[in-house]
């Protein structure tokens, strides 16, 4: 496993990526990886971390980024009054064209009108 994590080049870093997103399938992957994520945040004492979601990545592969993203902030609540905030930055990637970002575009709308989301951040790269 750690092998996976020690690339030498971005192309290696993208294959890692790659991997890694292939193993988050529904909300509950979500859910652990959030969970995980915030439990070694605090471990290092971070009180404060922006993360990027690949919502480009969720509905290249068919997945509804809504209810990924309802996984993650309920995954994420608990370490609120553990200390630890989260803000979430949405990344959409060029390559998957002008239809993928218009998509996305719509998810990271749809969150923003929620009044009972936490803010995200948009990112479109």
């Amino acid at each position: 496993m750690r092998r996976r994590y020690a690339y030498q080049n971005f192309s290696e870093f993208l294959e890692t990526f790659k991997w890694v997103t292939s193993l988050l399938r529904d909300p509950r992957d979500y859910a652990l990886i959030t969970h995980d994520l915030a439990e070694q945040l605090l471990s290092q004492r971070v009180m404060y971390a922006e993360v990027t979601i690949s919502i480009g990545v969720m509905l290249l592969r068919k997945q509804r980024p809504e209810s990924n993203f309802e996984a993650i902030l309920a995954a994420a609540e608990p370490f609120e009054s553990r200390g630890l905030r989260m803000n979430w930055i949405f990344d959409g990637v060029r390559q998957f064209g002008a239809e993928a970002r218009a998509a996305l575009w719509k998810q990271q709308s749809s969150v923003h009108r929620n009044p009972s989301s936490p803010s995200a951040l948009a990112a479109m790269n």
